[in-house]
């Protein structure tokens, strides 16, 4: 027997214990693992049927191969698939090493991938968790988690608890780390959500992988915040922002980007930034989900003053494939950066001494729904402009920016002495 099938035996072990195998070094026969086909016109009649990763390995006790599955969880077909690629990949490495069913192994009639969950420290479940979630997610969202699950990480550090188990983190701790959120560490109440909404997410996680009975952040309220962070521009600073881009700086491009954020609801950096030449139809434009905020594509409506620009600059005459904004100024094969705008708009904002008052990019698109809204009174037309997933959404957003207060009329209401 080699060292190295030992090594193998070895380290492969306690990973065989989970799928309910033997190992040895002695390679039996066996058929490699693969997901069954799971059909349906839908995604969700596909999650309504059973996934199984099906394999067959040698059997010891019946001098015969037996076939052997493995139900694949998850909540989403993204989900799932990557639950079944990790779950195929470690079994085929088992079967080539050297996996069979023992005598001493006790078959089983079905075995559920949650249970397979090879960590029990929170630090080995979090750093697995962020693997997923790099899988899922986009950069920027991803980013987001990956800091709130270090700031959880500081927290047990601070308090000497480094290798807390998953079993042993329960709702005193998560109380304790809201108090150290808000006091110790100086997180301001939209940052404390922030944090306690992700740590949340996880504990959601672990819950569905049946690791733990109940989410010991389920009972850590949300502290209150300001409506919006984004503040809408008047009137008069729009025209004092247009005079000094347009006149003084000559930067039409500017001005050419947000008024494509105030036409269409966009989100600045990640869907009017890099949108393409090709995006722009006779009278929409689509916003791919890998851009959207939602994960779902969107056809935005193209207003008759965003047209006029349209025409003017002759967009739709370049490559589809070019991006419409670079820095040379007109539609090209490379977008600009992240911070090309922004560094742009808060040299403006500067100038009119709105810098520091949460005015930026994001403004321009309330601006525009504060204008839609007064000109048209029609909330199913935002909703479907805005992209919002239900009309309820949309009723807060406007709530928030403080549109309905507007359509108050006290008018008729008597002073004292005039009252009934």
């Amino acid at each position: 027997m080699s060292t190295k099938s030992l090594n193998n035996v070895s380290i492969l072990s306690p990973l065989a214990k989970h799928y309910v195998l033997s190992m040895s070094d002695i390679v039996r026969p066996y058929k490699l693992a693969s997901l069954y086909k799971v059909s349906g016109d839908t995604e969700k009649e596909r999650l309504a049927k059973q996934w199984v990763v099906a394999y067959q390995c040698w059997s010891d006790i019946k001098n015969k191969l037996v076939r052997k599955r493995v139900v694949i969880g998850g909540d989403t077909i993204a989900e799932r698939e990557k639950e079944a690629k990790r779950v195929i990949g470690e079994i085929n490495k088992l079967l080539k090493a050297g996996a069979y069913e023992g005598e001493g192994t006790q078959p089983v009639p079905k075995v559920e991938s949650e249970s397979l969950f090879p960590y029990s420290k929170l630090k080995e479940a979090s750093d697995y968790y962020l693997r997923i979630k790099k899988y899922e997610l986009k950069e920027r969202s991803y980013n987001t988690y990956k800091q709130s699950q270090t700031i959880l990480s500081k927290f047990l550090e601070e308090k000497g608890l480094q290798r807390i188990k998953i079993s042993e983190f329960h709702g005193g701790l998560a109380s304790s780390f809201s108090e150290w959120s808000k006091i110790d560490a100086g997180h301001s109440n939209r940052t404390h959500n922030k944090h306690r909404d992700n740590i949340s997410s996880f504990f959601n996680f672990l819950k569905t992988k049946k690791l733990i009975s109940e989410n010991p952040f389920v009972d850590i309220r949300t502290l209150p915040t300001k409506s919006s962070q984004h503040r809408p521009f008047t009137a008069l600073q729009v025209q004092e922002f247009k005079q000094i881009c347009i006149e003084k700086r000559q930067d039409d491009q500017l001005w050419f980007f947000v008024n494509l954020l105030y036409f269409t609801f966009m989100r600045p950096h990640e869907e009017a930034r890099l949108l393409k030449v090709s995006d722009i139809k006779k009278n929409i434009i689509t916003v791919w989900a890998d851009r959207a905020k939602t994960s779902n594509t969107r056809h935005v409506k193209i207003p008759p003053g965003l047209e006029a620009i349209f025409q003017e600059l002759r967009i739709r005459s370049y490559s589809p494939h070019y991006y419409v904004f670079t820095v040379d100024g007109v539609p090209g094969p490379k977008p600009v950066s992240t911070d090309y705008f922004y560094k742009r708009h808060v040299a403006i904002l500067k100038e009119l001494d709105l810098f520091g008052f949460n005015y930026d990019l994001y403004g321009w698109k309330h601006t525009g729904v504060i204008a839609l809204y007064r000109a048209t009174k029609d909330i199913k037309l935002i909703q479907n402009q805005a992209g919002h997933s239900n009309i309820s959404q949309t009723d807060e957003y406007l709530r928030d920016l403080g549109l309905y207060a507007e359509d108050f009329d006290l008018s008729g209401f008597p002073p004292p002495d005039l009252a009934i």
